[in-house]
């Protein structure tokens, strides 16, 4: 992330340096500076800030226009054909491990797909049953939210689709929320730098932003835009020596980390992220625990209770003794 310090100036940006006036070594950062910023809205800004405190370099303004008209929005043909594609691998997790589908039940009302004849006799105000799905935001209501943090601090596309089909399985049972990070961290290893992030997805099913800083080729310019603002021109700060990118969340809720490199759009590793998310235990470990229930219930014969042909004689029991038989 240190692309700041090889990049010769021009004349207004070498002007607003010196304006800001003397500066802090990135040694004297001490600790984790987080940042959260209202709305990917706010990202956007800061990246046009950063734009105008930089002058024109060459390509900057092209990238500039293209983060303005997509960090929000997004790409929407993208963002379509990723939720479509995340179909298939919804259901191919689901068939593996169908404890992530969530079942239709039945409810008592005073109408009905079918009556109790015994509730009706008895004068009951609801006698009748109907099948119900709960929509999402029904589902979801009272319970508290899934927290996750995407780290995209890299030029590396990751998979879209299997990041939306975990997220679509996962709102079935509980709100989920979905920040992005970006991270300027110290070098030597020692934890400290500057940190901030946004909210990409609040409980609904608009993955526009989403896309935007898991697939799009700007977003690692978005995230510097807003650490720059941040670290060099709110804080003074020489960001020399903080380049190293984040290894786990440092979101002040917690939850969890989806790191650079994405999750496998595989219907094995969407069902183990899906399960670990909803805090359940994974497929593998929940498979074997079924089939270690199910051997237990087998009866056993033991050996020295083993069936003892017709054919053995009262002598010869009496010469090989019970425990040889």
């Amino acid at each position: 992330m240190g692309r700041l310090v090889t990049i010769t100036m021009n004349k207004r940006w070498a002007a607003n340096m010196v304006a800001l006036g003397d500066m802090v070594d990135s040694s004297c950062v001490c600790e984790i500076i987080q940042t959260t910023l209202a709305s990917m809205d706010e990202a956007r800004k800061l990246q046009n800030e950063r734009h105008a405190f930089q002058g024109a370099q060459r390509g900057w303004k092209a990238e500039n226009a293209h983060v303005q008209s997509h960090a929000v929005e997004g790409d929407g043909y993208a963002t379509a054909r990723a939720v479509e594609a995340s179909v298939a691998l919804v259901d191919a997790a689901i068939a593996l491990e169908p404890r992530l589908a969530r079942k239709p039940h039945w409810e008592r009302s005073d109408d009905g797909i079918f009556a109790d004849a015994g509730l009706v006799a008895s004068g009951d105000d609801s006698p009748c049953y109907h099948m119900v799905r709960k929509s999402l935001r029904e589902a979801g209501a009272g319970l508290e939210p899934v927290i996750i943090t995407i780290s995209t601090d890299s030029q590396e596309r990751t998979s879209l689709e299997a990041i939306v089909a975990v997220i679509r399985i996962v709102q079935q049972f509980r709100p989920v929320h979905v920040w992005w990070q970006g991270a300027w961290l110290a070098d030597d290893g020692d934890d400290r730098g500057y940190v901030f992030h946004a909210p990409l997805v609040t409980g609904d099913m608009d993955f526009s932003r989403l896309q935007y800083v898991v697939e799009d080729t700007t977003r690692d310019g978005l995230s510097f835009g807003v650490l720059h603002q941040i670290a060099v021109v709110r804080d003074r700060v020489r960001i020399r020596g903080l380049g190293r990118h984040a290894e786990r969340t440092y979101n002040p809720a917690g939850g969890h980390y989806v790191d650079r490199r994405g999750i496998e759009p595989d219907a094995e590793t969407v069902a183990g992220v899906a399960c670990r998310w909803l805090g359940i235990e994974s497929p593998y470990w929940h498979g074997y625990q079924q089939e270690e229930a199910s051997e237990a219930a087998l009866q056993r014969v033991p050996k020295d209770c083993e069936y003892e042909p017709s054919y053995v004689t009262n002598v010869d029991r009496a010469q090989c003794g019970p425990s040889n038989l």
